[in-house]
């Protein structure tokens, strides 16, 4: 018979209380196997639990993540046509979805909001923050094509690890932050 112990009732508690939202494809859109959804929070708070338990998980199996910031600084039509809110969901949904598929299947892809999302990379003992990164900025900034008309967005990044200090989630994050805003 199957005993759990206090830690998994714990984490099963706490992953329930993170009231995480799988953010909804638009119809037709493509599902690519393997690759969980991209997961909304509902506010920093509900962040900063799922960065803890994301942190833990790591650090358990010997590793140290990182956090990776992403916002949406702009986004502009090419040709004559005006961009509709219709357009810009377009543009915030593909760009979750072409982040999803740039990061490993074990890395969590947040959206935070209608123009932020967070990645938590879960083991960064092969690659810093910074190139990851700068991988990033090449293969998300740029055109998508949405309904036709084609629109590009301009993002800021900022990254944050802290592989030596063993920092807290809440100090993961504000580091983060602060590097997002000092840019």
């Amino acid at each position: 018979m199957f005993q759990p112990t206090d830690n998994a009732i714990a984490s099963a508690a706490s992953a329930a209380r993170l009231s995480l939202v799988a953010t909804p494809a638009p119809a037709g859109a493509r599902k690519r196997p393997g690759r969980p959804e991209v997961l909304s929070v509902a506010d920093e708070a509900g962040l900063l639990k799922l960065l803890q338990r994301e942190m833990v998980a790591s650090r358990r199996c010997g590793a140290e993540p990182a956090l990776l910031l992403i916002t949406i600084q702009g986004l502009s039509s090419h040709g004559q046509q005006l961009v509709t809110p219709a357009h810009l969901n377009g543009a915030r949904h593909a760009l979750g979805e072409r982040l999803r598929g740039r990061v490993r299947s074990h890395d969590v892809v947040v959206r935070l909001d209608a123009s932020q999302y967070a990645v938590i990379l879960g083991n960064m003992a092969q690659a810093r923050p910074e190139v990851v990164q700068q991988r990033l900025q090449q293969q998300l900034a740029g055109t998508y094509e949405i309904d036709g008309q084609c629109v590009s967005l301009s993002l800021r990044m900022a990254s944050a690890c802290g592989e030596r200090q063993r920092l807290s989630a809440a100090e993961l994050l504000a580091l983060a932050q602060g590097r997002l805003q000092g840019q």
